[in-house]
């Protein structure tokens, strides 16, 4: 790991209220709470994409959908879940003056929950 990497990641850890070693947090279990729901899982790893730390997490879904993370951007928790795609008719593509591109932003569109997160106690 880069000198430059670790230092933003530790930052990171730190502002999001984690311990601030890689190592103390993958393979943790944790919780997340959100819209009437609880899950908990495993951390399995981490990452840092746009300014947000992303926890790659072994539950595959909430809501659901398919989780793709947890994430903590801004001081917020949030859990990122997969969109589901519309089923476009050829009427309704017909319409849209960029059916390509209609299709491919909802494909890539997320939906995100706000909640609570926490690591779940080794004790």
């Amino acid at each position: 790991m880069s000198p430059e990497f670790e230092a933003e990641l530790k930052a990171a850890l730190i502002e999001a209220g984690l311990p601030p070693r890689p190592k103390e947090i993958i393979g943790r279990l944790y919780q997340f709470c959100s819209a009437g729901e609880i899950i908990s899982g495993t951390i399995h790893s981490i990452g840092i994409v746009d300014g947000s730390l992303d926890l790659y997490v072994t539950n595959p879904r909430f809501q659901g959908l398919r989780l793709i993370n947890i994430q903590n951007n801004n001081g917020k928790w949030m859990a990122h879940i997969d969109a589901k795609p519309r089923k476009w008719s050829d009427e309704e593509l017909d319409k849209i003056p960029d059916p390509e591109r209609a299709i491919d932003d909802d494909l890539l569109a997320g939906r995100y929950f706000e909640g609570e997160f926490e690591l779940i106690s080794d004790d």
